[in-house]
């Protein structure tokens, strides 16, 4: 005689046997787009600065704001400005314009892997060449 007990045993190994296991979600791609805080650094042949740049990405075009931090020494100073440039997907230009009328405007272009964007700036209009190197990754 079949009990209920033993109904019910043989119920819950027939569904575990034909469930699959439960697989976790896919952990999220970083997104494509520019939208967002870059963090990094900049060198050049004048020094070397921090830089936090909140980018906002409509279409190709970027635009958003920017903050250097500059050191020499025991000085230390920081610069605020606006950024703004364009994308191709992996690849972006910039132009980055300080508000302080004592530092000059960079020109720069980029390229970009994950969350990396790395590439080269040059001075605009600077009292001497300015050529350096960045590297900034998207938080």
């Amino acid at each position: 005689m079949v009990t209920l007990k033993s109904l019910g045993a043989a119920l819950l190994l027939l569904l575990a046997a034909c469930s699959s296991p439960t697989l976790a979600p896919p952990p999220d791609a970083p997104s494509s787009s520019y939208t967002g805080i870059w963090l990094g650094e900049v060198a050049d042949n004048v020094g070397d600065a921090t830089v936090e740049m909140t980018l906002v990405q409509t279409g190709n075009s970027l635009t958003g704001e920017l903050l250097l931090g500059f050191s020499a020494g025991l000085t230390r100073a920081n610069a605020t400005g606006t950024a703004t440039g364009r994308t191709n997907g992996t690849s972006v230009e910039l132009w980055l314009v300080p508000n302080d009328a004592d530092y000059c405007a960079y020109h720069a272009v980029a390229n970009r892997s994950g969350i990396t964007l790395q590439g080269s700036y040059k001075g605009i209009d600077c009292q001497e060449e300015i050529d350096g190197t960045l590297t900034l990754k998207k938080q």
